[in-house]
């Protein structure tokens, strides 16, 4: 125990102040955690130019405001775990609100997958009758394949048209096809 005692350099006031935060419990043990993953590929995304993603965010100026985990985690953590428990630590994902803004705590959100996919600067969003929906939310509401809603978006088409032309019936080798 001696010995212990000699190589602590420490005062003691760091590991006081830590108990008192209520933050003791969080210091260690979250680094092979799904959470520090999350944080670790959001500054790999932004910072590292081999990433696969880094294009589509540090090369166009997304930064992580978080300096460090410990940051991170403070603004973050809490939130998370009430996320992970409405939606599953699977299912839950980290949203950029703004996808032209930084990661923030300001900025972002715990959604699931299926959100996250309606937060693309890709989607295409059609308004009819004061309801917007995405493409494919469009597709679905309709019964029909979201490949057709694109496709005549891209053709130009006037809204309604696009969204209740009935398909042209197409024959191959004796069967309908619609």
């Amino acid at each position: 125990r001696k010995e212990r005692e000699r190589s602590v350099k420490s005062c003691g006031c760091l590991l006081k102040k830590m108990r008192e935060g209520g933050l003791m419990h969080l210091i260690h043990g979250l680094s092979k955690t799904r959470f520090y993953r999350i944080y670790k590929n959001i500054v790999d995304r932004c910072t590292n130019k081999n990433n696969h993603s880094f294009r589509r965010y540090g090369g166009k100026g997304v930064k992580c405001s978080w300096g460090t985990f410990e940051v991170f985690r403070d603004e973050m953590y809490f939130s998370y775990l009430k996320a992970i428990r409405i939606y599953g630590e699977k299912n839950t994902q980290i949203d950029r609100i703004d996808n032209g803004g930084n990661y923030s705590k300001e900025n972002c959100r715990w959604v699931t997958a299926y959100t996250q996919t309606r937060n693309r600067r890709s989607n295409r969003w059609i308004t009819y009758n004061g309801i917007t929906l995405c493409a494919h939310d469009w597709a679905i509401k309709l019964g029909v394949h979201p490949k057709m809603i694109h496709e005549r978006m891209g053709y130009g088409w006037p809204v309604e048209r696009v969204l209740f032309q009935k398909p042209k019936e197409v024959r191959l080798k004796g069967q309908t096809i619609k």
